[in-house]
């Protein structure tokens, strides 16, 4: 199976995105690409680039800024599929953004558990795919005192537990687009050595602020039990409007 991860400059105007966001799935021979947080401004774009999509094979996922499904209700950091050449709204969208938010308010996890068991998981290449939303990476927290071991945040609650274990049983990849670059590295790692054991793959991919920081360590990481993959090409689109590395799995 062939996945490409997709960075974009984060400074990259709309209609940039836009058209880089259809040349690149328009150029693919992947199976999979994921694409960084905020690929698209608006649903409007979303629109627009169905107009221009000729590749009927490839499955990507992207995600819109502002999905305004009305004026009064707009949804922001939405999840939309491509398959078979059409963009579609996956309806869900992020739910939280750090680990004070869901501490606060642990309803979400229940909540979040049912997007997962639903709208956030799909196959692709006869895989069973699972979509985790930047920040939302924080269903797991880090045990400090046991070496940042990462856990699931709710492991005393049994009924909540047993749900992420059975959604992670049943997925062999996790995707986690994310929107920048995230800080302590050092516990991003093991969660995403918890993500990727038993043999599941985990792909993450952020936006870039500047040149200097394309080739970031941590915009785009590719793991299987916990062991970092390297890619098989690496792309940079021109003026380092992107990159794009190409994995096999």
């Amino acid at each position: 199976m062939v996945i490409q991860l997709v960075s974009y400059k984060s400074t990259l105007r709309a209609n940039s995105r836009l058209k880089h966001t259809a040349y690149i799935i328009n150029s693919s021979k992947a199976d999979l690409i994921l694409f960084s947080g905020h690929t698209l401004a608006s649903n409007t774009d979303v629109f627009e680039l169905n107009s221009l999509i000729e590749n009927k094979t490839t499955t990507a996922i992207l995600e819109v800024k502002e999905n305004a499904i009305s004026l009064l209700n707009p949804v922001c950091n939405s999840l939309f599929m491509l398959k078979c050449g059409v963009v579609k709204d996956m309806y869900t969208h992020q739910l939280f953004t750090d680990s004070a938010t869901i501490n606060a308010y642990t309803e979400l996890c229940d909540h979040l558990l049912l997007e997962l068991e639903t709208r956030r998981s799909f196959e692709a290449a006869n895989r069973n795919v699972t979509v985790i939303q930047c920040g939302e990476n924080g269903i797991l927290r880090n045990k400090q005192s046991e070496g940042n071991k990462a856990v699931f945040r709710f492991e005393d609650n049994e009924e909540l537990s047993q749900r992420f274990a059975n959604i992670l049983d049943n997925t062999h990849i996790v995707l986690n687009p994310i929107h920048s670059p995230m800080g302590n590295q050092g516990k991003m790692k093991k969660r995403r050595e918890y993500y990727s054991n038993n043999n599941r793959a985990y792909f993450s991919t952020a936006n870039f602020s500047n040149d200097e920081s394309i080739n970031n360590k941590s915009l785009q990481y590719a793991c299987i039990n916990g062991n970092e993959q390297e890619p098989i090409d690496v792309k940079i689109g021109q003026k380092n409007a992107y990159i794009i590395r190409t994995f096999v799995i």
